[in-house]
């Protein structure tokens, strides 16, 4: 109960937030370059519908296309997305088999052809305006940034390597969740969008979102840096409603993530 009033407590805070800086917010670029925004979609049929219906609201950015790849759902995302009309380009892939992020991303960025692209996740409630114009102004006034996260993330002193047994300070990784990528990093470095850096027994995983990425990016003079704390404010991201049933049955996270599942079908019927 607990993570479930917390749930609601940030969630109010963010769109009171977000509702203040959408006052202030303003178009700030004179042109506006191409970009791709790509989803990734396993079972998430009700969040993904959030998503992109959340996005298009909250969307100014003139010169944008939608790509989503589905992981072979069975919880009617394809045909939602088949039928989808928002007003914007829209591209479909279709995997009779669930590939990882990093696969996707490694397949999609030999694909893309607009300036930018956009990883994100599909269960992301946007709440603020323009937020697209605000990370594709940083990267403008910065010509040699090729990656812009969302947020930051303070690497982890404490984490505990499951082959040494010993204490790591993990690397600095990405908010795997949504971040922008220069297109044109592929004619600088070729490396992978590596998100589980290796996989034990097949329950533990070592996490290592992007590192190797912007290690070999700062080798390469390419610079990456993160969206102001502000930023934060202008979406709420759910984290894991694909894994749902793969919660300890009756645990609190379980709980919780029923609830935020009921929460997006209500505000899909009553909001959008």
């Amino acid at each position: 109960m607990n993570k479930i009033i917390n749930f609601r407590i940030r969630l109010f805070i963010k769109k009171a937030v977000a509702s203040v800086l959408s006052c202030f917010s303003r178009p700030r670029l004179k042109l506006f370059p191409s970009v791709t925004l790509f989803v990734v979609n396993h079972n998430t049929r009700y969040p993904l519908e959030m998503t992109i219906k959340s996005l298009a609201r909250c969307t100014s950015y003139p010169n944008y296309q939608l790509w989503i790849a589905d992981n072979a759902s069975q919880d009617g995302s394809v045909e939602y997305i088949e039928s989808l009309d928002i007003g914007i380009p829209k591209r479909l892939f279709k995997s009779s088999e669930r590939k990882s992020h990093g696969e996707w991303l490694d397949y999609i960025s030999n694909m893309v052809n607009t300036r930018y692209w956009l990883i994100i996740d599909s269960d992301i409630l946007f709440l603020g305006k323009d937020w697209l114009m605000d990370m594709i102004g940083v990267m403008e006034k910065n010509p040699k940034m090729y990656l812009l996260g969302c947020e930051y993330i303070v690497p982890n002193k404490n984490s505990i390597d499951p082959k040494e047994k010993k204490v790591v300070t993990e690397p600095m990784k990405l908010a795997s969740w949504m971040f922008c990528i220069r297109t044109s990093l592929r004619e600088h470095i070729k490396t992978p969008f590596p998100f589980y850096k290796e996989e034990r027994d097949n329950t533990i995983f070592m996490y290592d979102t992007g590192s190797k990425l912007m290690e070999d990016m700062k080798a390469n003079d390419l610079s990456y840096s993160y969206m102001p704390r502000w930023f934060n404010f202008k979406y709420y991201h759910f984290q894991s409603l694909s894994y749902v049933d793969e919660f300890a049955s009756g645990c609190e996270d379980k709980k919780l993530k029923l609830y935020q599942l009921n929460f997006i079908k209500n505000k899909i019927l009553k909001h959008f």
